[in-house]
């Protein structure tokens, strides 16, 4: 009887475990599939969030990406205006 109940356990967590890997997939695989997308629109303004930068003031890869795509929006004209965030780190 032990053994049965400890198999059932056993399958229960391994049932749960598949369902929790499947839905991590599919919000991976969703999120992959909403950044592919331009949903880029006119707007007010564009904020670019801040991110690291390294000595000498060299801007770490998240916010080159940031930069880089805030001044692709910027000139194709979807906002007149660019605010960067961020400030003086540590």
């Amino acid at each position: 009887m032990r053994a049965a109940m400890k198999s059932s356990r056993l399958a229960f967590l391994f049932r749960l475990l598949l369902t929790g890997a499947a839905f991590w997939l599919a919000a991976v695989f969703a999120l992959d599939r909403y950044g592919a997308v331009d949903h880029a629109r006119p707007s007010d303004v564009i904020i670019v969030p801040g991110s690291r930068v390294y000595a000498g003031g060299v801007p770490g890869p998240a916010l080159r990406r940031r930069a880089d795509h805030a001044a692709d929006l910027y000139e194709r004209g979807l906002a007149p205006v660019m605010i960067c965030s961020g400030g003086l780190g540590p």
